[in-house]
């Protein structure tokens, strides 16, 4: 009240996030939410609970704590999705963890709660784990956007990050040269800890390098500008994960 604004404002860096989409974009966020919902793995939960509910034909919701579980699930969806679809980008994994963790107590209860089969137990225990696993192994290709803050999948790129930030200083390259994305685009400190002040640019096209990794999630278009006009010089790759340090034609 005393700011003048609630939640975010026009000069915010986030406010285009918070932009209103229309009835198009309203179809188009909700299969994003369903898209987050079994992203990385979680696929496996609802698989598993699916088969709870053929194989216990509803009987769960006999039991008080079930429906309360149940119900929390419910609420939660409904206030974090009002709270989010309307907007041009607020659908990430992190914003969701509530319902995520709800869901996964739901059936976890019925799971462990009711009498079922010892071996189907064990298959779906084996299925849902292994699921939640391999889901941190879920790279998408490129120009696809992809949550990494919400999975595993990232743990290399600190590695490789390390490998291109020596390899700058080998060829004696001047970080003033070097053009990047978030999140890096910090200080190196703040990742690494080593009072490295050095700091790359935000790209914007004007400098002689760039280093790029599919880490980043950036526009279509930056992408499109990097492929053509900076060829890679050097890469570094581990696992799904690289980072091109790349020079202007």
């Amino acid at each position: 009240m005393q700011k003048g604004w609630i939640g975010f404002h026009d000069n915010s860096p986030w406010a285009e996030l918070f932009e209103r989409v229309g009835f198009k974009g309203l179809i188009f966020n909700i299969g994003i939410l369903g898209w987050r919902l079994i992203d990385f793995g979680r696929i496996g939960i609802w698989i598993v609970f699916i088969i709870l509910m053929i194989r216990q034909r509803g009987r769960v919701f006999k039991d008080a704590d079930t429906r309360l579980l149940f119900l929390i699930f419910i609420i939660l969806l409904l206030i974090l999705s009002v709270n989010m679809l309307w907007a041009r980008n607020l659908l990430a994994h992190r914003y969701l963890l509530p319902v995520y963790i709800s869901f996964s107590l739901l059936c976890a209860h019925i799971l462990f709660t009711y009498k079922i089969n010892e071996k189907l137990k064990i298959m779906l225990i084996s299925f849902w784990l292994m699921a939640l696993m391999t889901g941190n192994l879920w790279v998408y290709p490129e120009k696809t956007a992809q949550g990494w803050d919400s999975t595993l999948a990232h743990l290399p790129y600190y590695k490789i990050r390390k490998q291109a930030i020596d390899y700058l200083d080998r060829q004696e390259i001047d970080f003033n040269e070097v053009q990047s994305f978030f999140p890096n685009n910090s200080k190196i400190d703040y990742v690494d800890l080593n009072g490295d002040n050095r700091q790359f640019a935000d790209f914007d096209n004007s400098g002689k390098y760039v280093i790029y990794s599919n880490v980043f999630n950036i526009s279509d278009e930056d992408y499109d500008l990097i492929r053509k006009s900076y060829p890679v010089i050097k890469q570094f790759k581990r696992g799904l994960l690289y980072i091109y340090i790349c020079k202007r034609k």
